[in-house]
């Protein structure tokens, strides 16, 4: 082969690959344009064409773990009545995640996901508390903010009783209860779930004055609990074929 065609041939190979990574960010760039980058779309497509996240997982979990402990064993956890409206810091409930953006800058992590039902966003932000790392999120269905967390990575017995000690005097006027898990109901449709898992402290504030975030929240909550698991196989069926 002469050093023509050959050289005709690597311009050709770069040519192509050229276009292909063009044309790729080209189709990310227009559904970024047209979705928005905060959209479940525009993460899917970036993940399909270019094979990562466009944004730092805040988590990995599936979303239904977040909202576990608001729908699953409820009656086997103490719950305690306040009197006193709750908020999550300075950001009201039913917000879009747009003044959110506003009010604190760029999150150092971004959830985007959807599941059939909703399209859930999660902004997270760094902060601290008693010298420990914390975090703060913020959850949307549908751009709306419905429910908000503070998360202390590893705390200490201290960390956990003085939380949970400064939690009940503000809303409590006193501490009533030492467990490690309980809720605190509010008068303006909010609930407080406290929550030591072992390796994190969770607070979590979830606001239930919204009809249409109810109804979507126990249909998903239903469906994904309705979901079909084949049982595993008897072993003793399994002994009885293979003795």
């Amino acid at each position: 082969m002469s050093l023509k065609l050959l050289i005709l041939a690597a311009v050709l190979v770069v040519f192509i690959f050229v276009f292909i990574r063009t044309h790729r960010l080209l189709i990310v760039f227009f559904i970024k344009m047209t979705h928005g980058k905060y959209s479940a779309n525009y993460v899917e497509v970036y993940k399909k064409l270019l094979g990562k996240n466009p944004y730092r997982y805040c988590s990995k979990d599936d979303f239904i773990n977040h909202i576990a402990g608001f729908f699953g064993k409820v009656n086997d956890t103490e719950t305690l009545e306040t009197n006193i409206e709750i908020d999550f810091g300075s950001f009201p409930f039913t917000n879009k995640y747009s003044q959110l953006l506003k009010l604190k800058g760029k999150p150092f992590c971004i959830n985007l996901v959807r599941n059939g039902f909703f399209d859930v966003k999660t902004f997270g932000f760094r902060d601290e508390l008693f010298n420990s790392d914390i975090r703060s999120y913020y959850y949307f269905i549908d751009r709306v903010f419905f429910m908000g967390e503070y998360l202390i990575k590893a705390p200490t017995k201290e960390n956990i009783e003085e939380v949970s000690h400064i939690l009940q005097k503000k809303y409590l006027g006193g501490r009533q209860t030492k467990s490690e898990k309980y809720f605190i109901k509010g008068p303006n449709d909010v609930s407080i779930l406290f929550e030591n898992t072992g390796f994190n402290l969770s607070i979590k504030y979830l606001y239930q004055g919204s009809k249409d975030i109810n109804t979507k929240l126990d249909e998903f909550w239903g469906k994904s609990m309705n979901v079909y698991i084949e049982p595993p196989p008897s072993l003793e069926a399994e002994l009885i074929d293979k003795l």
